[in-house]
């Protein structure tokens, strides 16, 4: 066996096995645990003396969970885990891990992940809650709001509120716990936000206006009908919990946001426009990862199809 196959299977039994029975199962708490003790051992303290400051679910591009080593092969697939930074000494570790018993000590110098997921519960505590208990997101009206914004309210099932962002016109959700609204500032104005339930809101673009918006239905990327400035079309846009939404430039453009929705799974992004007594809506179905339109046709309904057993094993997102 070449060192490269001899390599590639190490990683292999890595990223599938050393887990028992069940390769899925998600011990996050054993893996805190190997980073706590790591870092203890580092900073030379005792293990009761380190915290996790930070904690969120990521998808790594390769076998090297984002901290490749010179002269190293790895294998070339997605990996789900988690990006860790604890406290202890005084000092800050970064760790990555995957979903079974790999970790990583990784100092500067560290890739980014293919996909952030967002903060994640660290048993024990010590870390940022995701989603929270379940609720009813609504606008509720703000009189004599000058921008026609509402107040983006979470009632839970006592009944208790809490404001999530205070001044928005649209809003949506993704299935693990941000929320994406846009706001009016004035007559030839809007914010973008992006917010945790708890957390402040924070203004990812500002545009003259916002249309159709919508998560990713397997995790927090989100795509969302962007117009400049006025007179222009509305363009399509992709973002996340990082940074800025970004231009689809060889993607259509919509002339009335207004009429157009959007949904994502994956790799694929179906836009729908308009539709009227004598044509049925416009569906245009793209491929965001070979940057090009797949079909466009004419339907009174269409939907993304993703059943969960093919969902769990897309090749470029873990649900």
């Amino acid at each position: 066996m070449t060192a490269r196959w001899l390599l590639t299977a190490i990683a292999l039994i890595a990223v599938l096995g050393c887990r028992g029975g069940n390769a899925q199962q998600d011990d996050l708490a054993a893996l805190v645990g190997q980073c706590k003790a790591d870092a203890a051992k580092q900073a030379g303290v005792d293990v009761a003396e380190v915290k996790v400051t930070k904690a969120e679910s990521v998808v790594w591009r390769d076998g090297s969970l984002g901290c490749p080593k010179p002269g190293m092969e790895y294998i070339m697939m997605l990996i789900p885990g988690y990006r860790m930074t604890l406290e202890a000494g005084g000092k800050s570790y970064e760790y990555h891990t995957d979903k079974g018993k790999r970790f990583v000590l990784c100092g500067g110098g560290g890739q980014e992940p293919y996909q952030v997921g967002g903060p994640v519960e660290v048993p024990g505590g010590g870390g940022a809650s995701a989603v929270g208990q379940a609720g009813v997101l609504f606008l509720e009206p703000i009189p004599n709001e000058p921008n026609l914004n509402s107040k983006l309210v979470l009632m839970d099932v006592a009944g208790d509120k809490q404001t999530v962002i205070e001044a928005c016109t649209a809003f949506t959700t993704s299935v693990d716990g941000w929320v994406l609204a846009k706001a009016r500032t004035s007559r030839s104005g809007h914010d973008l936000l992006l917010a945790r339930v708890g957390q402040a809101p924070k203004v990812v673009m500002k545009a003259f206006d916002f249309d159709a918006m919508a998560f990713d239905r397997g995790g927090s990327r989100y795509g969302v009908l962007v117009r400049s400035v006025v007179g222009q079309p509305y363009r399509l846009h992709i973002g996340g919990p990082e940074g800025e939404p970004q231009p689809l430039d060889w993607a259509p453009t919509v002339q009335r946001g207004s009429a157009a929705r959007i949904s994502l799974v994956s790799d694929l992004l179906l836009l729908v426009e308009g539709g009227s007594d004598d044509d049925a809506p416009k569906v245009t179905v793209l491929d965001l990862t070979a940057e090009k339109v797949v079909a466009t046709f004419r339907s009174t309904s269409a939907e993304l199809f993703a059943p969960e057993s093919v969902r769990a094993f897309d090749r470029n997102v873990t649900y």
